[in-house]
């Protein structure tokens, strides 16, 4: 490990009569410093006592800089996983003896705020406790679960707070051990006393940071616990954790909801924060204006000129003084489009048709090449994505429906739209908005990344991407159709795409970039701390309801137990393929016999593999001796 230390006067030894230590942990860190990491430290500098900061990830000399101004000392230990003993390497590392302090706080980054009143009620009760081990909530038993098949693996976290007096500063089992049983009940083994502000019994539950936060915040407690929020969902929702009333419950208590989105945002896949907190709004028709109007361009790509005037139609419910650039591919649709856009545009400002290449890379690639500068130039505060193309492939009933499922939950009405303005300005930090996934007439649930995951692993990369990916599905405006912020898209406008890479990304032809690109618009906003919401309107919110909900209980009809439950049941057994004999061999072993399935499976696989082979040799020389024959006879 390497460690960092801030030059520290003498003025900031520790106070003879105060004699505190807090060690401050602030693990996988990455660019910048969250506000709710300075918000922390800020309050408890304040305190008087010395702050320890140790940090595990990489930290940009700016944002070493910022953690410097807030506190004592910053241990660096380099980009290795965080574990709880780094709190006694820090505490070596830093010039003191446990012996040379009266009491230690360890904390990190597990929680959120404090609230207006600082931490001035937290240190009045932990001077007040004689406990050799003081808790600021009690934790009796780890109840939170690990599922590393569906991305959530068991990751070490700082304590949330914990102050340890005497002897105990020095006890091995405090830096590390088994983490299954909890501290307090670690060191009350050993003979220390221990004692809690809230306490499990007050809270109802062994582990209130997990399941007892709306008590908790009904109790005054000044800091918000990050655990409730950022768990594998199907397990939250099994024990009835509402994340969204949590966090409504919070921002009423007076945290900051841009600041913990922010904190959430980066370090949780985007469609487990989706679940978690929420964030669908189901928007219905009042009257809201916009206070005041932001600066909105609206960007069109128009080939099937049959839905262009039903997409125009659509745009004019977007408050007055929009600019609405246009995108076609030759210059008969730019001629027709153009006296459209003249007999449509009531409320715009500014309109342009721009001709582009006839692209693979269709809507995706017009937006980062062709309308590049509009991105980049900053007049704008706002952008609405929209396209009519041809779907060839796809039923006119199909056809219709996905239409009206992109338009209706975007453009709506003029007072729809008002209320998803009126969003970004709310939540400063909000990126996108765009409808949730579209499950009727498509079959993309379950398979969301597709063919384009390993694309999309190497393209985040490339970007410097480093949010956490969602397993099954993205989050992501799978219909192509979205409001953002233009700085919502920086990290894909900051690359120089051509529409070269759109016919052959990668080195492969049959990999689309542009749905790659589609897939990587949330995180990439992410990445900047920039969270996103899902809009439908009421009608469509009971259409896909009840829907899904159908859907739901029949999949689950043939297993037991809760969803959490079944999930685990079927990643454990793996794909069904197409539900033969060899199929359910496979999910058989997987499930009951993993260790033999490591080394059937591989064999079992090659044989297939080479089986079709051959079968589809054999199938084109039966062919080719078909057409011989044909020609013979034709003679």
């Amino acid at each position: 490990m390497n460690e960092t230390l801030t030059p520290t006067s003498v003025s900031t030894r520790l106070a003879r009569d105060r004699r505190r230590l807090i060690l401050y942990a602030l693990p996988r860190a990455r660019g910048h410093i969250d506000r709710y990491v300075i918000r922390a430290l800020s309050a408890l500098r304040d305190t008087g006592a010395e702050v320890v900061v140790v940090v595990t990830g990489s930290l940009d000399s700016a944002a070493r800089a910022e953690l410097q101004r807030y506190c004592s000392r910053l241990a660096d230990a380099g980009d290795v996983p965080f574990t709880r003993r780094m709190y006694k390497w820090a505490l070596q590392e830093s010039g003191f003896q446990p012996e040379e302090v009266d009491e230690i706080v360890l904390t990190g980054s597990g929680w959120f705020g404090p609230t207006h009143r600082g931490l001035i009620d937290v240190f009045a009760a932990m001077d007040g406790s004689t406990a050799d081990l003081w808790e600021l909530i009690e934790h009796r038993a780890q109840l939170l679960q690990d599922f590393p098949r569906e991305g959530f693996p068991h990751v070490e976290e700082p304590y949330l707070w914990v102050r340890v007096r005497g002897a105990l500063t020095s006890s091995h089992h405090l830096y590390g051990g088994s983490t299954g049983v909890s501290l307090a009940r670690r060191a009350s083994s050993q003979g220390f006393s221990t004692a809690a502000m809230f306490t499990a019994e007050e809270m109802g539950s062994e582990d209130p940071a997990l399941m007892s936060v709306e008590q908790l915040l009904e109790a005054g407690c000044p800091v918000l616990p990050r655990a409730p929020f950022a768990a594998y969902p199907p397990f939250l929702q099994r024990h009835a954790v509402i994340g969204r009333e949590l966090m409504s419950m919070a921002v009423r208590s007076g945290f900051d909801l841009d600041e913990v989105l922010e904190g959430l945002t980066r370090t949780i896949p985007p469609k487990a924060l989706n679940a978690n907190i929420g964030m669908l709004d189901v928007l219905s028709p009042s009257s809201s204006e916009v206070q005041p109007p932001l600066r909105i361009l609206a960007l069109a790509h128009i080939t099937d000129l049959n839905a262009a005037e039903e997409l125009l139609q659509r745009l004019e419910s977007l408050p007055e003084g929009y600019d609405l650039v246009v995108t076609t591919t030759d210059g008969s649709k730019a001629a027709r489009l153009g006296r459209l856009m003249n007999a449509h545009g009531g409320k715009m400002r500014h309109a342009e048709v721009r001709v582009t290449p006839a692209s693979p890379g269709r809507d995706m690639s017009d937006l980062l090449i062709a309308c590049r500068d509009l991105l980049l130039g900053g007049n704008y505060d706002l952008l609405v994505k929209v396209h009519a193309r041809p779907m060839g492939r796809k039923t006119r009933v199909v056809r219709q429906y996905f239409r009206r499922y992109q338009f209706d939950n975007l453009l709506a009405s003029e007072e729809h739209v008002a209320q998803i303005v009126n969003l970004f300005m709310r939540e400063k930090g909000l990126g996108l908005v765009f409808p949730p996934m579209i499950h009727i007439g498509y079959h993309i649930m379950g398979k969301g990344w597709s063919r384009y995951r390993r694309m999309a692993n190497l393209l985040a990369a490339r970007m410097g991407i480093q949010v956490p990916a969602d397993e099954v599905s993205p989050l992501a405006p799978f219909g192509g159709m979205f409001f953002a912020r233009p700085a919502a898209l920086q990290l894909l406008t900051n690359q120089r795409w051509t529409y070269g890479d759109y016919r052959r990304f990668g080195g492969k032809r049959s990999v689309s970039l542009a749905r790659v690109q589609e897939r990587l618009l949330v995180p990439a906003a992410a990445e900047l701390g920039l969270h996103s919401r899902t809009v439908l309107t009421a009608e469509h919110f009971e259409i896909s309801h009840t829907a899904l909900e159908y859907k739901v209980d029949e999949l689950s009809s043939t297993m037991s137990g809760y969803p959490v439950e079944q999930i685990a049941l079927l990643h454990r057994a793996g794909r069904i393929g197409r539900g033969g004999p060899v199929s359910l061999m496979r999910m058989f072993l997987r499930a009951n016999h993993p260790r033999i399935a490591q080394v059937v499976l591989p064999i079992m696989s090659l044989v297939e593999r080479v089986y079709l082979g051959v079968r589809a040799v054999s199938s084109e020389s039966r062919a080719a001796g078909l057409r011989l024959r044909a020609r013979r006879s034709n003679r």
